[in-house]
């Protein structure tokens, strides 16, 4: 008797368990949303248009203007990138920038699609250069406004305001979106610059006196018109370094030779290499055993003749006397 009781409570609490539980689920189902749901489609410069319409991702899609019914829960719409003029989607009217759409409620969502502003140009265009350049932007769509960046980062609306060349004088990126009411903005423009300028280069030096034939010694000085610019000198002929000698003051030259000069400063490039013969020319040595007493000896034969012209004459006329 105790057993047949305790199999009839249990049947008895099962029954009630289901019962609670076909309760709750219809209670659910009979709470749950249904809503509908219109997709439409509008391009700014033609008006209403045509797009299809591809709902949770099912083919095949519907098209626009387009009202799902009877639906719950969430579901996504999606739409075209790009219609049929060839103008960009743009936003839905609720703000939203994707083109799929996902909803939890009914309502009337509008795809946008607006002509998108021509990209900007740059003159002149990327590449590598050994000056600074000034960089010209411009925009072919009628009254678009150029923004553009010099750190990498993505141009907004906010960004710089492009009015006139951008002056760039070292390596720089410089990116470029055009924006104008009414249409989609402009793809991004970007152009690197790599400026590569040289180092100026020192003056070359100069010679005072210049190089030339002369019959004395010369003292000969060197100078820069680069200031701060130091000056090596060579008088071997060999091409000067930083490691010749430095120039401090006049140099005397006695003797032919040819001087070679090379000015050198930090941070800027050597100089030409300048280079000047002196060829000194004395006339006879007062060394030289014969050039060196060509004087003496001149008179000693003037001395000579006339000594033996006197003693001729002398003689002639003693013996006529």
């Amino acid at each position: 008797m105790r057993k047949r009781l305790d199999c009839y409570v249990t049947i008895v609490f099962l029954i009630l368990s289901a019962t609670f539980l076909l309760l709750v689920v219809h209670s659910h189902v009979a709470n749950a949303a249904i809503y509908e749901v219109t997709i439409d489609a509008k391009d700014s410069e033609h008006g209403w248009i045509a797009v299809q319409i591809s709902m949770d991702e099912q083919s095949p899609g519907f098209y626009t203007p387009h009202t799902f019914t009877t639906l719950s829960g969430t579901h996504t719409f999606t739409v075209p990138s790009v219609d049929s003029y060839g103008n960009p989607f743009s936003m839905w009217s609720n703000r939203w920038t994707g083109t799929a759409l996902t909803v939890t409620s009914g309502g009337t969502y509008i795809a946008e699609y607006y002509p998108k502003v021509a990209t900007p140009t740059f003159s002149p265009q990327a590449g590598s250069y050994s000056s600074s350049q000034n960089v010209a932007l411009s925009c072919s769509t009628n009254g678009a406004t150029i923004r553009y960046t010099l750190d990498d980062s993505e141009p907004s609306s906010s960004s710089t305001l492009y009015s006139s060349p951008i002056s760039v004088g070292v390596t720089t990126t410089v990116k470029a979106k055009a924006f104008a009411g009414g249409k989609a903005d402009s793809d991004t423009a970007s152009a690197t610059y790599t400026i590569s300028i040289p180092p100026s280069i020192v003056a070359t030096p100069t010679f005072s006196p210049p190089a030339g034939s002369y019959s004395s010694s010369q003292n000969v000085e060197l100078s820069c018109s680069t200031a701060g610019a130091s000056i090596r000198y060579t008088t071997d002929s060999s091409e000067p370094s930083s490691s010749s000698s430095v120039y401090s003051g006049q140099i005397l030259v006695s003797d032919t030779i040819t001087i070679k000069a090379e000015a050198f400063k930090n941070g800027m490039a050597d100089s030409d290499t300048a280079t000047a013969t002196y060829t000194i020319d004395k006339g006879p040595s007062s060394q030289d055993p014969f050039f060196g007493n060509a004087i003496v000896y001149s008179a000693l034969a003037i001395v000579a003749i006339v000594a033996v012209a006197g003693g001729v004459f002398f003689y002639l006329r003693k013996r006529k006397g």
